[in-house]
């Protein structure tokens, strides 16, 4: 409806709920108490109140539907709340220093899309809520899609189910961030794992790096990541002599790995959005000393 039509409708119905109250308080306007007085005067303007409400309710019912605006989201997309202007820039500084390293590949990801996410997290963007916000941009943008910028960067979580699948699925990780630098073959993965508390036995892994066989034995956790498997590969790939190093950046939920050029992990704790608290920033995983999460 138009916005005269539309108040005109609702004054309309006010009025009628005004009579309507008034009618039935008739009898108590004259010659009665003033609290009576006000109380029904109080009814009265109840009346017109739920008269306003009900013409709302039936023009929202009879009156035609209103076209989506361009700033509608479509399809149950999540409506991203507004970033500050001094954030978005330290969001594009960010994002631009990851670039200048590889971290993401093929394709940079589009700044504007990560601006939802961070924003709902209402924190000063650093480099690893960006990191953070590439898994969540398409709760925002439909178009975003997220493989396109992970060819160079996985994310382990350390709080989950520790079986032979999620071993294998953190070797294969670390093979593709290796790529042609160290060629992972041959794998073969026995990661037994046994209910309630206790310690759980003997892990073996084992594989091909290049020419060199390399095999691990140490005890996991049932719920923990170990890091024995991250450390041998990445002191694999920096005794290649391949010019690149994997390394890590941890929060409180896991670590986002990425395979670094010399002085990588150096430029990206000096860079814009450089991870001050928590765990700090960047590490070389060959540097890094092993952990078995069932030893400790």
């Amino acid at each position: 409806m138009p916005i005269k039509r539309t108040l005109l409708f609702r004054l309309l119905g006010a009025g009628l709920g005004l009579l309507i109250a008034l009618w039935f308080v008739r009898d108590w306007l004259l010659d009665a108490p003033s609290f009576l007085i006000a109380l029904n005067l109080i009814i009265a303007g109840c009346g017109a109140y739920a008269g306003w409400q009900l013409a709302a309710l039936i023009e929202m019912i009879i009156g035609p539907r209103a076209q989506p605006t361009s700033s509608t989201r479509l399809g149950g997309m999540a409506e991203a709340p507004p970033l500050s202007k001094s954030r978005a820039t330290k969001v594009r500084q960010i994002v631009a220093a990851l670039a200048g390293e590889n971290v993401f590949a093929p394709a940079v990801p589009r700044v504007e899309a990560l601006f939802g996410p961070i924003a709902d997290r209402d924190e000063p963007p650093d480099q690893e809520v960006v990191l953070t916000a590439l898994w969540e941009a398409d709760c925002y943008e439909a178009s975003f899609v997220l493989d396109q910028h992970l060819a160079n960067l996985a994310f382990h979580d350390s709080k989950m189910e520790q079986g032979e699948d999620t071993v294998a699925g953190q070797l294969a990780d670390l093979a593709r961030l290796c790529g042609e630098d160290l060629r992972i073959s041959d794998v073969s993965i026995h990661h037994p794992l046994v209910n309630g508390p206790g310690p759980q036995p003997q892990c073996t892994i084992a594989f091909e790096a290049d020419d060199r066989r390399i095999e691990l034995s140490y005890r996991p956790a049932s719920k923990y990541t170990s890091t024995v498997l991250h450390v041998a590969i990445a002191q694999a790939l920096t005794a290649s002599n391949a010019g690149r190093r994997l390394a890590w950046l941890w929060n409180d939920q896991g670590a986002w790995i990425s395979a670094l050029r010399a002085g990588g992990v150096e430029r990206l704790n000096a860079a814009a959005g450089r991870v001050r608290g928590g765990f700090g920033g960047w590490d070389w995983i060959d540097q890094s000393p092993p952990f078995a999460a069932g030893e400790t």
